[in-house]
């Protein structure tokens, strides 16, 4: 439970990251958040199973992205409000 509380503080830092227009690595995520490599995989797992974002990785340009924003900003603002 203390995991999910901290990982929903550092939510607004992964929508800001997540909703720009291009891919985000990796280095990028650990840096701005500064958290650990096995911290950002289970913030990943959280995102992707507890609140159904779309967080895909692109091989080809070594970045996260969204599938679909309109989702996260969704979760977001509803996360904002409460």
């Amino acid at each position: 439970m203390l995991r999910l509380k901290t990982m929903i503080k550092r939510l607004p830092i992964y929508h800001q990251l997540l909703s720009s227009n291009k891919t985000t690595s990796q280095g990028v995520f650990l840096k701005a958040l500064n958290i650990s490599i096995p911290t950002f995989k289970r913030d990943l797992a959280i995102l992707r199973k507890s609140f159904n974002i779309p967080v895909m990785y692109s091989t080809w340009d070594r970045g996260y992205y969204l599938a679909d924003k309109k989702v996260f900003d969704y979760i977001f603002n509803q996360k904002a409000l409460a």
